[in-house]
């Protein structure tokens, strides 16, 4: 590897401005390992007005070899401006405004690699403006106002193999405009208003490997597009209007296939074997078979509802899975058992209230599973069986109570776990750090932690020097900002008439009256009791005397219904005689007594 060293001191050059020099410009003199030194020039806030000659000089001119400007202004490039530099090898003139560069610009410039004009304002190149460069191998015209290209604009690189014309205003391609470039190997396209492409647009460019066509107005392609391109490994189709998509379009060769963000029909597809990265994001595909050179596959934001929709048989290379933002609810047992070579796994934003236990039992590979914002609501043991090597895991956003951490006991190697916007009130850390000896950032903010449990869970984090994430609510009880519940408040909000407790209390044994001995063979006696007196009185009585009194009713009625004696008649007559005699007695004794406070009453009752 080439080792660069800079030399930290600067020797101003003598760069002229229509006759005058100029102290904008400075040199940093560069040293590698296997070449000489050489200057770097480096002009600063330069602006040339119209009609200004642009002329640059330097001592030594063949030691330079980069000269970059920087906020700079020249609207109007001249001919044979950079002649001096015969050795130059990269040339920066990146947003300085240029509308025009003249013919023979670049005059001298035999050994020029890498030209960026991009972020300028130039709306047309002449024909043979870059006939000189015949060793450039990367130009960058991106973001300028190009609307056509002429045939031979591009004249004289034979050696170009990077091409960027994104973000211009490009609508269709001349069929010819790329034929003087038969070296190009990259070419960007992306963000233009293109809504057409020719079948021979791309004939001359046998050996393009990469094109990117993102964020066009595309419908359609035509079927021979890219019948010359074979070395085709990445294609870039994404974000275009297409209403319908020709598989069989694609080059044989093809690696990166990226057409999310489309409006696409289709009921299923299938693609060729060799394709690693495919991206089906946003789209409106409902069903799709993997090939087995797949190692990537994106498919959110999409309408699936089961893993019935997604083949993945032949998917054993595949190494990341997204199936975030879909509507996927069920999952199986057996789902991944072919996919055991998944390194990261994403099914966040979907339907799932549960997982099956062994669901994951294939993936000993997994690196990340995301579960966050579904609706889990519980976490099982042998859930995560079969983990045995994931470091990231999170359940963010669902509905889990509780974690029970003996569940963690596979995740030996886990680092990072985010179980945040749940319902979860209580966690024993001590038993998740012993089951996840690894951890060292979790996140756990909203959720229904009382003070004292979440006050005790960050002092066992912060002295096993586990990082979590601080909250965001301080307008409430909270530690570093995560809300808490107080306990006694806690007792206060589910409390229904806690200023006044007696109120409480005979509400609630009213309530156990009415609903518990109305059905009871005790209700006469009740009824007769509470009628003769009110129940204020009642509440007054003895409690003692009267716990007596239904304790020697109940004995005597419980012993007749045993010894099977009737319970009506003449027996019961003198059972109620001998009652009404007590009643009598017991009303005389509470005359003659003080009144049982309010205070007594519930202290025997509570």
């Amino acid at each position: 590897m080439k080792r660069l060293i800079i030399l930290q001191f600067s020797i101003y050059c003598v760069l002229s401005f229509n006759g005058h020099s100029s102290e904008n410009c400075f040199n940093t003199i560069r040293y590698s390992g296997t070449q000489s030194f050489f200057n770097e020039v480096t002009c600063r806030g330069k602006t040339i007005a119209n009609g200004t000659q642009l002329v640059i000089r330097q001592h030594n001119p063949h030691l330079t070899k980069i000269i970059s400007f920087v906020n700079s202004v020249i609207p109007v490039l001249p001919a044979n401006c950079f002649a001096f530099f015969p050795y130059l090898e990269r040339l920066f003139l990146q947003a300085t405004r240029i509308k025009t560069i003249e013919p023979d610009a670049f005059g001298n410039l035999q050994v020029l690699a890498d030209l960026a004009l991009n972020n300028n304002h130039i709306k047309e190149i002449f024909e043979l403006t870059f006939r000189p460069l015949g060793s450039l191998r990367f130009l960058d015209l991106s973001k300028n106002e190009l609307r056509t290209l002429h045939p031979d604009s591009f004249y004289g690189l034979v050696s170009l193999e990077r091409l960027d014309l994104s973000y211009n205003l490009f609508s269709e391609l001349n069929a010819n405009m790329f034929r003087n470039v038969p070296s190009l190997r990259v070419l960007h396209l992306s963000n233009n208003r293109l809504y057409n492409i020719k079948s021979d647009t791309l004939r001359y460019l046998v050996h393009l490997q990469a094109l990117n066509l993102h964020q066009n107005y595309l419908e359609h392609l035509p079927t021979e597009v890219f019948q010359s391109n074979d070395r085709m490994l990445s294609l870039d189709l994404s974000n275009n209007p297409f209403q319908n998509f020709n598989i069989n379009i694609i080059p044989n060769y093809l690696i990166n296939f990226n057409v999310s963000n489309n409006i696409l029909n289709i009921s299923s597809w299938s693609w060729a074997e060799n394709i690693e990265k495919v991206d089906l994001s946003n789209t409106t595909i409902s069903g799709i078979r993997t090939g087995r050179s797949t190692k990537r596959l994106c498919l959110h934001h999409n309408n699936f509802y089961s893993f019935d929709e997604i083949n993945l048989k032949n998917a054993t290379n595949l190494l990341q899975l997204d199936l975030s933002y879909n509507n996927i609810h069920k999952m199986y047992n057996d789902v991944f058992r072919n996919v055991r070579k998944l390194e990261k796994l994403n099914l966040s934003n979907n339907n799932l209230s549960d997982i099956p236990i062994g669901c994951f039992s294939e993936l000993t590979n997994l690196l990340e599973l995301r579960l966050s914002n579904n609706f889990l609501t519980d976490i099982e043991f042998g859930t995560f069986s079969g983990l045995d090597n994931i470091t990231s895991l999170y359940l963010d956003n669902n509905k889990l109570t509780s974690i029970p951490e003996k569940s963690f006991y596979v995740l030996r190697k886990l680092k990072i776990l985010y179980i945040d916007n749940n319902l979860i009130n209580e966690l024993d850390v001590q038993e998740l750090l012993k089951q996840t000896p690894l951890l060292y950032h979790i996140s756990l903010n909203v959720n229904e932690w009382k003070c004292k449990n979440l006050f005790n869970i960050m002092t066992l984090l912060t002295n096993r020097l586990v990082y979590f994430e601080n909250g965001t609510d301080y307008n409430s009880e909270n530690i570093n900002g995560i809300a808490c519940t107080d306990e006694d408040d806690f007792r206060v909000a589910h409390a229904n008439t806690i200023e006044d407790p007696y109120s409480t209390l005979v509400d609630k044994f009213s309530q156990y009256f009415d609903n518990g001995f109305k059905n009871s063979s005790f209700y006469k006696f009740f009824q007769l009791s509470l009628s003769n007196s009110p129940s204020k009185s009642e509440l007054n009585t003895s409690p003692t005397v009267r716990g007596k009194k239904f304790f020697k009713y109940f004995s005597t009625r419980n012993d007749e219904t045993k010894n099977g004696e009737s319970v009506n008649g003449e027996e019961n007559s003198s059972s109620s005689d001998e009652y009404e005699e007590e009643e009598k007695e017991e009303q005389s004794t509470t005359e003659q007594s003080t009144e049982y406070s309010t205070t007594d009453f519930t202290d025997y009752y509570r």
